[in-house]
């Protein structure tokens, strides 16, 4: 029975296929190759895409991106975010969230493009010669039966086998439906545009939120002397809506003009939500990230939720070594489903109950919005968000 040796530990030959090169798989890929674990990764697309949705890294995923060594890296090529100033209509500051006591090595939300995560974490998987990524693989179907290996269908025809198979693809991939987990979710109705402008704003490292009755501004600065501006809509959809738009609620709503300025990146986001009703199949097929759980980009809590699904997932196929062409170990899988499902849920209420309070509009509804904002902000209750905003409150895992 043949082993592989990694430091003072040995495993039986099982092979991971994970499927999908975002940062919830590459994530999973260096925590397996950090353990020693066979892994293959395969990616539809050819090259690690430019756009850059996720930019907060939370604390307790710097947590495990530390466990991975990889938190200088995040650390040289991000921002620390310290504090977030909340502002009202007409640009009155309401509060600050600081973030100095929500961790004690972390004290801050990390701010990087996702390009970027995405390029440290492949970059990473070098080390390892026990993980391969194959990009330009479009898996159309995952199936097992629990008593071999998991097959895994490329469109063209391929096939890789696994012991175990982790799809952390986009909820609207092959992969996902191929699975034929069901799910539930819906949609918020609210529309955004979102661009990356060079940063003449003098707002610094804080991030900025403006809540006012004609709708929602955030500011977050990025690495390179950059920033990110995001802006509700007034109504209707983003078809056909770019910079002209942006730009102008911008300044009727935060009093800042970037009238003139160029995006360096933008995009049009119309959030929904989605939860699977379980997230593996027969112990031997997981759901991670987004083919397990999506919800709104605001706040931040999608990508943090997946690298927590992650780092459990990590624990649960190390100590599914001896299980060679099997399901995992029962009450290891029945953990990840009770504790990655309910951070999810608690994750997705959080991020529809953030979507429904901040883009609330009209006068009436901004003026009580503000006067809670600011009570809250200026209480000893501004410790307790601060943690909340960070997600040092939401379930982790359980290994």
């Amino acid at each position: 029975m043949s082993v592989v040796k990694t430091g003072l530990r040995h495993y039986l030959h099982i092979v991971v296929v994970i499927v999908g090169a975002g940062p919830v798989g590459l994530l999973l890929a260096n925590l397996l190759g950090l353990r020693g674990i066979r892994t293959t990764v395969l990616e539809r697309s050819v090259s690690i895409p430019p756009g850059s949705r996720a930019i907060g890294v939370m604390p307790p995923s710097l947590e495990i991106l530390n466990e991975a060594g990889l938190v200088a890296p995040f650390l040289t090529a991000g921002r620390t975010v310290r504090r977030a100033v909340v502002h009202g209509t007409g640009g009155a500051p309401l509060g600050t969230l600081q973030f100095a006591r929500v961790h004690p090595d972390f004290p801050y939300v990390l701010a990087i493009p996702q390009v970027a995560t995405l390029e440290i974490l492949e970059a990473n998987l070098t080390k390892y010669p026990c993980v391969t990524v194959q990009r330009g693989s479009d898996v159309v179907g995952v199936e097992s039966d629990r008593s071999g290996p998991v097959q895994v269908t490329i469109a063209g025809g391929g096939t890789v086998t696994g012991n175990f198979c982790v799809v952390a693809a986009g909820v609207r991939s092959g992969a996902v439906a191929g699975v034929e987990i069901p799910r539930r979710g819906g949609n918020y109705n609210r529309h955004f545009l979102m661009a990356d402008f060079e940063d003449e704003s003098g707002l610094g490292d804080d991030a900025h939120l403006w809540f006012t009755r004609s709708g929602a501004v955030e500011s977050f600065p990025l690495p390179g002397g950059r920033r990110r501006w995001i802006v509700q809509l007034d109504s209707g959809t983003p078809n056909g809506q770019s910079t002209p738009a942006l730009t102008r609620l911008v300044h009727q709503r935060s009093g800042y003009d970037l009238t003139g300025a160029a995006p360096l990146w933008e995009s049009s986001f119309s959030p929904s939500w989605s939860l699977a009703d379980r997230f593996h199949r027969d112990g031997q097929i997981f759901l991670a990230g987004d083919a397990a759980h999506t919800m709104s980009p605001i706040g931040g809590q999608g990508m943090n939720t997946g690298f927590a699904d992650a780092r459990h997932l990590a624990a649960v196929l190390e100590g599914s070594h001896g299980n060679s062409g099997a399901a995992a170990d029962r009450e290891a899988v029945a953990r990840y489903q009770r504790f990655r499902q309910r951070a999810a849920t608690i994750a997705t209420g959080r991020a529809a109950a953030g979507m429904a309070v901040g883009t609330l509009t009209g006068p009436v509804a901004s003026a009580l919005r503000s006067g809670v904002i600011a009570a809250a902000l200026n209480s000893p209750l501004r410790g307790s968000l601060a943690r909340h905003f960070a997600m040092i409150t939401i379930p982790r895992f359980a290994s």
